[in-house]
């Protein structure tokens, strides 16, 4: 019963993730947490199984449809494999979680609603992105590295990543993708590894929840194309949305 519970809320939970750009580890996290597993690390790292498969299975339909530039690929790698090296060590000794999950949750309401009131097409039409400057890799590292520390603490934050590469790079939603999937594939199966070696865990449950992240990483890509940008847009509004809220009542 409790394998079937977990391959629902992955399945659900990757789907919209990698449809909406991020966002399925703070989704399933909780959830788990309700339904599946009660302690907390154990619950982290059955989320990041799911999550991790998401973005593989994501990544390897987006490489190949857009270009890349490789440079700034390799530095929000980089700085984002530092930055959730320090959020796995933050998050293992229990720090005080409040200050940053509130941080979180209001940089979410104010994102989306930037997003939902603003007319500028931000994200919707291709050719307006910015080059690769030095000034613009520094701020794309700087960018990763404090996404990577969160998604070390909490996951879940590939959003923000999307909504950078959107807001500040002005690329499409679908285009950010490229950047955003094969980085957190990587990054995410690293530390989802070193997990899985410290913390105790059902591995049934484990094997579940990566079937079934593949399978939702799957579809939500392909209802990616399907739909195109708008809806892509409309997706990630709504699941920063419902998160923001939800991290900030449970800080009441």
């Amino acid at each position: 019963m409790l394998a079937f519970i977990s391959a629902i809320i992955a399945i659900f939970s990757t789907l919209v993730g990698s449809f909406s750009g991020g966002g399925a580890s703070m989704m399933m996290f909780p959830l788990l947490l309700m339904f599946v597993e009660s302690s907390y690390l154990p619950a982290l790292v059955l989320s990041k199984i799911a999550a991790t498969a998401m973005t593989m299975s994501a990544a390897r339909i987006h490489v190949g449809r857009h270009l890349v530039n490789w440079r700034f690929f390799l530095v929000l790698l980089v700085a984002g494999f530092l930055g959730m090296g320090l959020g796995t060590y933050l998050v293992q000794y229990q720090l005080n979680e409040v200050l940053f999950k509130g941080i979180l949750g209001m940089l979410l309401l104010g994102t989306s609603g930037y997003l939902l009131f603003s007319r500028s097409g931000l994200g919707l039409h291709a050719g307006h992105e910015r080059g690769f400057g030095f000034w613009v890799m520094v701020l794309g590292a700087l960018a990763a590295f404090v996404i990577n520390v969160l998604n070390g603490m909490f996951g879940g934050t590939g959003v923000f990543l999307t909504l950078y590469l959107v807001l500040f790079m002005r690329m499409t939603f679908i285009h950010s993708m490229i950047y955003v999937m094969p980085t957190f594939a990587l990054i995410s199966f690293i530390q989802t590894i070193y997990l899985m070696g410290t913390v105790s865990f059902d591995w049934k449950i484990g094997i579940v929840m990566g079937i079934a992240g593949l399978s939702g990483g799957f579809l939500g890509t392909r209802l990616q194309y399907l739909k195109g940008n708008m809806w892509v847009k409309r997706a990630s509004v709504l699941v920063m949305l419902l998160i923001g809220g939800k991290v900030l009542i449970g800080l009441i």
